[in-house]
């Protein structure tokens, strides 16, 4: 986003998003991202937290935080402009939608991607990459391997996802990416934003 000094207030005022911390107890779902501020010129929102009922939070957007699906076993919709629904993919400026059961994060290009959902089994549950968000965080599950975090080029990992015996989960990668869901230990904390400033 490009910005004229004489149409900026001095000073300006930057927030850093802290991402949503870990989570403890059982049956609880996780908790959304904060969003970086640059003033009210420019924010980025924070992703959603996943559900205790193994849907995973969407990925934050341009225009708005991703959504966490409470109880819910189906993902929650990324974040607008146009966020992708369950499992669902965003092109533009939205984020990826975050995994139902057994599904994959949405993949997302400027938002975050979708974290992956939790599982019974060891399925495929992986979350969405993105382009320049935040990677979304694998699905925990109660047998086999939790799953791989959403990877990005411009952002930070998410982390992956842990089976019932294989303890906590990591953070995610600053900028912005997710943490892993845990079936036996404290999910993984989400990975603080970034903003960089250029003036010329």
């Amino acid at each position: 986003m490009l910005f004229l000094y004489s149409a900026l207030s001095d000073p300006v005022s930057v927030t850093i998003g802290t991402g949503g911390a870990a989570r403890t107890g059982d049956n609880t779902d996780g908790l959304v991202g904060g969003n970086t501020t640059f003033a009210a010129y420019l924010t980025a929102y924070g992703g959603g937290g996943g559900s205790y009922g193994m849907g995973a939070g969407g990925g934050g957007g341009a225009l708005s935080v991703g959504a966490t699906p409470s109880g819910s076993a189906t993902g929650g919709t990324g974040g607008d402009p146009l966020g992708g629904t369950a499992g669902l993919a965003n092109s533009g400026g939205g984020g990826g939608g975050g995994g139902g059961t057994a599904v994959v994060g949405g993949a997302a290009f400027w938002g975050g991607g979708g974290g992956g959902g939790g599982t019974a089994t060891n399925t495929n549950k992986a979350g969405g990459a993105s382009f320049m968000g935040g990677g979304g965080g694998g699905g925990g599950s109660d047998t086999g391997t939790g799953s791989a975090g959403g990877t990005s080029v411009g952002g930070g990992a998410g982390s992956a996802g842990k089976d019932l015996s294989a303890g906590a989960c990591s953070a995610g990668a600053q900028p912005g990416g997710g943490g892993g869901g845990s079936e036996g230990a404290n999910s993984g904390a989400g990975g603080d934003g970034k903003a960089i400033i250029i003036s010329w």
